[in-house]
């Protein structure tokens, strides 16, 4: 849940921006209980309680009572739930809460009586197929994948970032995604690579904005629905060579892959968002230089944006997510 609150900050501080990335999860935390969790945590090589099923009511108050009542009274945040072995000889507790927007959301929780440690991350995975033990040491990584745009937005680019995250005791959730280039490769980069076929890019678009010409056609004149602007063919473009160049920078360690492109999609409304928020996360010092440059710019809204992003990538810097 932290993670989340770290990105509804970003996209207050983005303002307009139609596109978010992932940031990389905070360390979690630990919590000292007034009690612990009504239910018998599971201890290895059993995950599953042996006094039988958990109840979403017994999550929801331990998830409460870990992250000072941040997941409310609505039992139906909780989408699935799953114990997994994370780290050497621990069991935890992952819960996949409900986002409307379909960004996803995840919350690692582990107790020893009363006392909890409890981290989370913002991504889309399912709980059944995307936990993966990569190096057969009986742990699971996760593969996760986050939405390029703002996921409140309609329609959605078919377009995602991947990462593999790996749990480090006592720290969280890390992008392990270099240290399992091989599984990458494999698994995730085809699922980006597919996604820049500039047909089905063009054939996906057509299909969208003819499906909102309807619904307004149908809705809005007597109703006041609004639908959002139209996609178009040069956005979903941008934003499959937005994965494929994160994939570079992350994986393949080069620090300005994406660069041009990101200086390219700052001169189309339709990608200055995109290219913006690629600045933030381009670790080559060439990006603080091109978003002072946006700073100084007689646009007052870019210079307003560019503000914004420099002074985010200026804290992820600081607190050791930009290297």
């Amino acid at each position: 849940m932290k993670t989340i609150i770290f990105q509804m900050t970003l996209a207050a501080v983005l303002g307009a921006t139609a596109f978010s990335q992932p940031v990389a999860p905070q360390d979690g935390t630990w919590t000292t209980l007034n009690q612990g969790p009504t239910f018998e945590w599971p201890v290895l090589p059993r995950l599953e309680p042996a006094t039988g099923p958990v109840r979403k009511e017994q999550l929801l108050a331990l998830l409460n009572a870990v992250d000072d009542n941040a997941w409310g009274s609505d039992i139906n945040r909780i989408l699935e739930f799953r114990f997994a072995p994370l780290s050497v000889g621990k069991v935890y507790l992952l819960v996949s809460e409900f986002c409307k927007s379909e960004c996803g959301a995840i919350e690692a929780v582990y107790c020893q009586q009363n006392r909890c440690f409890s981290a989370s991350i913002s991504a889309i995975i399912d709980l059944k197929n995307d936990l993966v033990d990569l190096d057969g040491d009986g742990l699971f990584e996760i593969m996760g994948k986050e939405c390029i745009h703002d996921c409140s937005g309609l329609p959605r680019l078919p377009t995602f970032v991947y990462s593999i995250y790996k749990f480090i005791d006592g720290k969280g959730f890390v992008d392990y995604s270099a240290q399992a280039a091989d599984y990458y490769r494999e698994h995730l980069l085809p699922k980006i690579e597919a996604a820049q076929n500039e047909s089905t890019i063009e054939a996906k678009v057509a299909a969208m904005n003819a499906g909102l010409n309807e619904q307004r056609r149908q809705f809005a004149a007597d109703r006041g629905v609004l639908f959002p602007p139209l996609r178009q063919v040069e956005t979903y473009q941008a934003a499959a060579r937005y994965a494929s160049d994160d994939y570079r920078r992350r994986v393949l360690g080069e620090r300005d892959a994406g660069l041009d492109n990101a200086v390219r999609w700052l001169e189309s409304d339709n990608t200055r968002e995109l290219g913006l928020q690629a600045l933030i996360h381009i670790p080559d010092p060439r990006a603080d230089a091109e978003l002072l440059a946006g700073v100084k710019s007689k646009d007052s809204q870019l210079a307003e944006q560019a503000k914004s992003s420099l002074e985010l990538r200026q804290e992820l810097r600081a607190r050791g997510l930009l290297k």
